[in-house]
């Protein structure tokens, strides 16, 4: 055992596959909790041997492509090798030089703070990549790969993902440091504080999770929901205008054929139902949108709630912002991929704003205008698409529905946003048919249950080809619908108004880290300094 502990490409590899296993779709989970274990002894024996930062990095970049790549292979169906290569090579790069630049901290600090140092440094990495910036990608946080046992993460109310972070590194340390007493220790018990330790560590926020679990929480209401999944290939029908009004039929029938013992108040459609494109201005005019209003009003159905494809004239003053389209006639528009509400009030737009990387928005136009040009000719729903500031509400009755889009069921503190406006039920409108049947659309569906415990609201989730369902506000989900089936969900749904404590004050453990690793970094300087005048 010790002579395997001494060899790095067996450390470094063995990070990467524990890493990697504990994932979806395989999902041994127990194993998050031991994958940093050989890193750590790895980062051990480079501090040992006085190894430069920059090899460390390049080290930890094998590991963290490999996590990367095990884990997010199917992007390779929608983006080809670009698109697969790009997130890898990305997150690689911030995981890694997160390692690095930490390695560089704890060699000028005292041993006492090497456990702070990697942990908080890691911490304030998700925070950062959490943020709203051109490559961030919150898909391969460590606390999201509990979501499928939400027994576990009950404590993300107070914490959200980034608590899920911190007991799977607090664990990963707290066995490497037991690991290393009982390796080269002599006391046959010595090693046995460490062991109490860790105990403690695991058994503590499942407890906790437990007693949360338990909870009840005071409804204020319910609503029936009708999710609608009509399973359309975005690749040979979705987008194909011939085909328009044979998937107009389907979604009119999963929409209103009548139950005998079911009558919907909300009906969900999901992303880009209607993918050709609709101006606002002209959204009370349309045919389109009128005879699906008409049946909704036909049949009672109170609100009517669907993913379009919308396009707005803008003018503006200045330079026109980089998600601006010129017209032959020299005025502007904006796309958008949009949440569309008919209600007997009238009809409401939220256009999705949070958008991915390589396919809604080019990265770094700002900087780089010359890309604006290839962001545009994309056209369709690709290309630099609009976005707005609100988290906007669509309400009827006593029912207030956040309608998240997609990619942005990823974002935490995003999805806080929807509720401090009032949303008593969480919706989810999504096309993960870009990634076939993959893990891909396994994880999204997972990763909705932690936005459910965060914020302690019942989820609605309409997903195109699957999976769609309903989730409780403790994660359970309480009806799906399998991936690659046409069909409808009626259920129930519970309304909630309390507020959690990350709803109210958001992501405080990854300021606090952040907050942490600069002051780390400026003692660290202090450190070098002091050395520096000592040595002279």
């Amino acid at each position: 055992m010790k002579n395997l502990f001494q060899s790095n490409p067996f450390l470094l590899f063995s990070s990467a596959l524990l890493l990697g296993f504990s994932w979806l779709p395989t999902g041994i989970v127990p194993l998050i909790f031991i994958a940093f274990v050989p890193l750590l002894i790895y980062l051990d024996k480079a501090a040992l041997n006085e190894v430069k930062s920059w090899k460390v990095f390049f080290s930890s970049f094998l590991v963290f492509a490999i996590f990367n790549l095990m884990t997010s292979w199917w992007i390779y169906n929608a983006g080809g090798i670009t698109g697969l290569l790009a997130p890898i090579i990305v997150n690689g790069t911030m995981m890694s030089l997160t390692i690095s630049l930490q390695y560089g901290v704890r060699l000028k600090l005292d041993s006492k703070f090497h456990a702070l140092v990697f942990i908080g440094f890691w911490i304030a990495m998700e925070y950062l990549h959490s943020m709203n910036w051109d490559l961030s990608w919150p898909w391969m946080f460590l606390g999201n790969s509990l979501s499928p046992h939400p027994i576990l993460y009950q404590f993300y109310e107070y914490t959200g993902v980034r608590g899920g972070s911190l007991w799977i590194l607090l664990i990963n340390v707290g066995i490497y440091k037991w690991l290393r007493v009982y390796l080269h220790s002599g006391s046959k018990i010595a090693h046995v504080p460490f062991a109490i330790n860790n105990l403690f560590r695991i058994v503590v926020p499942i407890l906790l999770s437990l007693v949360l679990f338990n909870q009840e929480l005071e409804s204020i209401g319910s609503a029936d929901v009708r999710i609608v999944q009509p399973n359309i290939d975005p690749y040979t029908d979705k987008f194909d205008e011939s085909k328009y009004s044979t998937h107009e039929s389907l979604l009119r029938k999963l929409s209103f054929e009548k139950s005998e013992d079911f009558n919907p108040d909300i009906v969900l459609l999901p992303e880009t139902s209607f993918p050709k494109g609709e101006w606002e201005e002209n959204i009370n005019r349309s045919y389109l949108i009128n005879s699906f209003d008409k049946s909704r009003n036909n049949h009672n159905v109170k609100m009517w709630l669907t993913g379009i494809s919308t396009h707005k004239r803008m003018t503006y003053e200045g330079v026109p912002p980089i998600a601006a389209r010129e017209m032959r006639d020299g005025s502007y528009y904006e796309a958008y991929n949009s949440a569309l509400a008919l209600t007997d009030s009238g009809r409401e737009i939220y256009h999705k704003s949070r958008l991915v990387t390589g396919v809604e928005q080019i990265p770094f136009l700002g900087s780089l205008p010359f890309l604006k040009s290839l962001a545009l000719s994309l056209g369709g729903a690709s290309g630099t698409l609009g976005t707005q500031e609100e988290r906007s509400v669509m309400k009827v009755d006593s029912i207030a529905i956040a309608p998240i889009i997609c990619y942005e069921s990823d974002y935490g503190e995003y999805v806080t946003e929807f509720v401090l406006n009032g949303a008593n039920i969480l919706s989810i409108i999504t096309n993960d048919a870009w990634w076939g049947d993959t893990p891909g659309h396994q994880q999204h569906f997972h990763y909705a249950r932690l936005r459910a415990v965060e914020n302690r609201r019942s989820i609605i989730r309409s997903a195109n080809t699957g999976i769609s369902g309903v989730i409780n506000p403790y994660g359970k989900v309480q009806a799906s619908l399998p991936y690659g089936v046409d069909g409808r969900i009626d259920e129930e749904v519970q309304l909630y108004s309390n507020l959690t404590f990350f709803t109210k004050y958001g992501d405080v453990l990854g300021r606090l880290c952040l907050l942490l690793v600069v002051y780390l970094f400026l003692v660290s300087k202090v450190k070098k300094y002091q050395r520096i005048r000592l040595d002279s």
